[in-house]
């Protein structure tokens, strides 16, 4: 008893400290919460962009129909 109460207690390790155990790997991304945030979000606005058609804004006065008009096309309906 006298010798173990002589020497000196080992100190803790970071391993005893944390008793994380096995924890998988994390990406540089995912340590950072700001940046997985911004990822998350990202990825939220492709999903929401595929779903929903989000209006567009034009970016200068109208320049006329992009494809062109298709003259042998007719959506009217003929009155009898």
């Amino acid at each position: 008893e006298a010798a173990v109460d002589g020497a000196a207690k080992r100190g803790v390790n970071y391993q005893i400290l944390k008793n994380k155990g096995l924890m998988p790997r994390r990406t540089k991304e995912q340590r950072n919460p700001r940046v997985k945030r911004r990822m998350r979000f990202e990825k939220a606005k492709k999903k929401l962009g595929s779903a929903v058609v989000q209006a567009r804004v034009p970016a200068s006065s109208y320049g006329g129909e992009a494809t062109g008009i298709k003259t042998a096309l007719s959506r009217s309906t003929r009155f009898k």
